[in-house]
């Protein structure tokens, strides 16, 4: 079947200057993820992951600049950030909901957890220390953690944080720059969601996304990243930029960190 050419916002990075880097790049990232989480005593591993999260960032910046390619070519770029921000709302708006629901299946059909709309204090308590604190509700309906309500604040600068820490390095490592050379080896796909090529680019991206997950959390669960993966390398493509991807990215990670931390 013929390849779909894919809208030209998004440029792709040629495979034999880049294949052998993005590997090594790769590797590289998930090895260190994996010594930090097992092997680093706790006092030096968000010092750890700060570096490698800079390196996810930093170093394939450096293979561009190379060769003289410009960032906004493959996605990261501010331009028309608000029409973005908006293009992520609707997304979180429509999913969200749906993903509670079966979240809260799961837990509580799977694992047999009890829910309670709270959050423990002690899994929190870098938030708690900010005096963000609405109100604090008691132990949970197993009697063992003291629970509290968080406000707004709080959830506004996980939300940031997630956004700018996590979305950024990891939707420019993936989406910005691995998804674009695997498209020049690959083509950019052999059918079309919402106008949107998709095709084996996007597949291994997700693929390898997946798998580096592993790295920290060596359990199956962590898998399942690869289905929003696919949705994030689609937000790529269909605007040209990374932004609503960062920013959806950041909003999925701070619904599952709340959301999850609900069920005892």
């Amino acid at each position: 079947m013929a390849t779909i050419r894919s809208a030209p916002a998004m440029r792709t990075l040629p495979y034999a200057a880049h294949g052998r880097a993005m590997f090594r790049i790769y590797f590289l990232m998930v090895g260190s993820i994996a010594l930090t989480a097992h092997v680093l005593p706790g006092f030096l591993q968000p010092y750890a992951y700060s570096v490698i999260l800079a390196g996810m960032v930093y170093l394939p910046i450096t293979r561009l600049d190379k060769e003289r390619i410009p960032l906004a070519d493959v996605g990261l770029h501010l331009k028309g950030f608000w029409r973005e921000a908006l293009f992520a709302a609707k997304w979180v708006a429509g999913i969200f909901i749906p993903f509670i629901l079966v979240n809260h299946w799961w837990h509580v059909e799977v694992f047999k957890r009890r829910f309670f709309w709270a959050w423990p204090k002690d899994s929190f308590d870098w938030l708690v220390q900010w005096n963000d604190v609405l109100q604090t509700v008691g132990l949970d309906k197993l009697g063992q953690e003291s629970l509290v309500w968080l406000g707004p604040l709080s959830i506004l600068w996980v939300l940031v944080q997630q956004a700018l820490f996590i979305g950024l390095p990891e939707e420019w490592f993936y989406r910005g720059y691995m998804q674009n050379v695997f498209r020049d080896r690959y083509g950019d796909g052999f059918f079309r969601l919402f106008g949107v090529p998709i095709g084996r680019a996007v597949l291994f991206t997700s693929l390898l996304f997946a798998a580096g997950h592993l790295a920290a959390i060596p359990h199956p669960f962590r898998l399942a990243v690869f289905f929003p993966s696919l949705l994030f390398g689609w937000m790529a493509l269909r605007r040209g930029s990374l932004v609503s991807a960062i920013l959806f990215h950041g909003a999925a990670n701070t619904l599952t960190t709340f959301v999850n931390a609900c069920y005892h």
